[in-house]
C-alpha cells in the first residue's frame, strides 16, 4: 500500500481558492500586460502550493482514467511536467480528475470531457450537440455535427463538417466522440473568441482534425493541433 505524504486541509483550501481565484483573473477584460501579470501571479502561486508533498499525490492521478491520461505508459512524465500541466488545466477551469485533460508530448490538451466542464461554466449558456453518421474517407471520416446553441438571449445553429483522424481499430463511438470534442471546442471558441488546445492520448502524433461550416466555403477559424510538418490528414 503507497505511503503518500498528508496533505493538510489548509494547503487543500488555499489551492482550490489559488486556483479559482487564478481562472477570475486570467479571463476577466483588461489590458495585455494586466492579464499577462493576472496569469504570472496566478501560476506562481500554484506553482508555490504544488509542493512535492502534494504533488506525490498528484502523479498517483497519471495514466488513471479517474485522474488525466498520458501519452507515456512505460515512462510517466515527471513530476516538473505534470505539475505545469497541471497548473495550465486548472487555471483554463477543468479538473485533475474525469480525465478532463491529458498530456501529450509533455504538452497539455483539454479532452471532451474538459470541454464539457468549459461549457457548463459559461453562465446562460444552453446547447446540444447532434453527430450525423460518420462517412470514412481516406486517412480518416468525415462527421456532420448539428450545433444548437441559445446564449445571451439568442438561439442559434450550425453545422459543421469535421474531418477526424482515424486510427487503426477506431470505432464509430470513437469517431464521433472526437468530433463530438472538436464541435463543443468550436462553440466554446464562437462564444468566448478564445481558442482551446484540446485532443486526447488516442489522436496519437496526428492530433488535427480540420472543420468547416456545410453552408459556407469558407474555413471555419477553428483549427487546433495541427501537425508538426503542417500537414493535415485529409
Amino acid at each position: 500500500m503507497a505511503n503518500l505524504p498528508t496533505v493538510s486541509q489548509k494547503t487543500i483550501t488555499a489551492l482550490d481558492e489559488a486556483a479559482s481565484a487564478g481562472q477570475l483573473t486570467t479571463s476577466t477584460a483588461g489590458g495585455q500586460f494586466a492579464r499577462a501579470l493576472a496569469t504570472a501571479n496566478a501560476v506562481a502561486t500554484l506553482r508555490d502550493l504544488l509542493t512535492k508533498e502534494v504533488m506525490a499525490n498528484v502523479m498517483q492521478l497519471q495514466n488513471n482514467a479517474l485522474g488525466f491520461m498520458t501519452d507515456r505508459r512505460d515512462a510517466p512524465y515527471s513530476m516538473d511536467v505534470v505539475r505545469d500541466c497541471l497548473i495550465e488545466a486548472v487555471l483554463q477551469g477543468v479538473s485533475p480528475v474525469g480525465n478532463e485533460f491529458n498530456i501529450i508530448s509533455s504538452r497539455c490538451y483539454i479532452t471532451k470531457n474538459g470541454m464539457r466542464r468549459k461549457l457548463s461554466n459559461i453562465d446562460g449558456l444552453s446547447y446540444a450537440i447532434t453527430p450525423g453518421i460518420p462517412k470514412l474517407a481516406e486517412k480518416g471520416a468525415v462527421v456532420i455535427m448539428a450545433i444548437d446553441w441559445t446564449y445571451a438571449g439568442k438561439t442559434e445553429h450550425k453545422d459543421l463538417t469535421i474531418a477526424v483522424r482515424v486510427n487503426a481499430g477506431m470505432g464509430t463511438d470513437a469517431i464521433i466522440g472526437k468530433a463530438t470534442r472538436k464541435a463543443a471546442a468550436w462553440l466554446y471558441d464562437a462564444i468566448t473568441g478564445t481558442s482551446v488546445n484540446e485532443g486526447d492520448v488516442s489522436d496519437g502524433d496526428t492530433i488535427t482534425v480540420e472543420a468547416k461550416s456545410v453552408t459556407s466555403p469558407i474555413e471555419d477559424p477553428h483549427v487546433e493541433d495541427v501537425p508538426a510538418d503542417g500537414t493535415l490528414p485529409m
